[in-house]
């Protein structure tokens, strides 16, 4: 969402912040820890919230015979399965069935790819029953937080989202040195940033909100049904 934020730079922000710039203690490996950490907690918070604020997609071959498949090593959760006919248009939403259901699914006459059912295992994608006939699979998931991986990574924030990370780890450092008060007034802003991108994130869809809309000639809204 091009607010790319370099991990030097997020570093050397924090440092000051909690005014340990000259303190060796504060390695590269501790903060950038800390960090990551940081970001994941962002990233759960939107995501909890906001169910497909960050959502992807990675296409699964189906071949015959075959029926599990690995999900992407990004992979957190499953927000929508569809699966093509072989077409390349006409895509089909793909059930779950319940674990305790397997032997039948696997044993019922249901070879159309269009009545798959899938089951989330591990780290893997079960279908049932047994395809028959080579299709795609389209896996709408949320993936994991993205992270630093060394001092020469940048991570695509939002807006100055960042600010986040830099008071809530700045007050992670506050905590390790003894510091209660700063870490307390620190942890406060780093909430209180959270709240308010939590509450902008929400409202991103403005162009067709989520909520009912009453119409004088709605049938459901005449009968006294809302």
């Amino acid at each position: 969402m091009a607010w790319n934020v370099a991990y030097s730079d997020l570093k050397a922000r924090i440092l000051r912040l909690a005014d340990v710039e000259n303190n060796p203690r504060h390695t590269d490996g501790l903060l950038m820890q800390f960090c990551n950490s940081s970001v994941a907690k962002l990233h759960d918070q939107l995501s909890s919230k906001i169910q497909d604020y960050d959502v992807v997609t990675h296409d699964v071959t189906i071949s015959p015979s075959v029926s599990t498949y690995a999900l992407p090593d990004d992979f957190m959760a499953l927000r929508l399965l569809e699966v093509d006919d072989g077409s390349g248009s006409n895509w089909t939403q793909v059930f779950s069935y319940p674990l305790q259901r397997r032997p039948y699914y696997d044993t019922a006459s249901i070879l159309s790819t269009t009545s798959l059912r899938y089951r989330l295992v591990g780290s893997n994608l079960i279908f049932a029953p047994m395809p028959t006939a080579q299709a795609t699979a389209r896996i709408w998931y949320v993936p994991t937080a993205p992270t630093f991986a060394n001092v020469g990574s940048v991570i695509d924030f939002v807006n100055g989202w960042d600010n986040f990370v830099l008071w809530d780890v700045a007050s992670m450092i506050c905590k390790i040195d003894d510091r209660a008060s700063s870490a307390q007034a620190m942890t406060a802003e780093a909430q209180r940033i959270m709240s308010d991108i939590v509450s902008i994130a929400a409202k991103r869809n403005r162009a067709e909100p989520e909520q009912i809309i009453q119409y004088p000639d709605d049938i459901y809204y005449t009968a006294g049904r809302y």
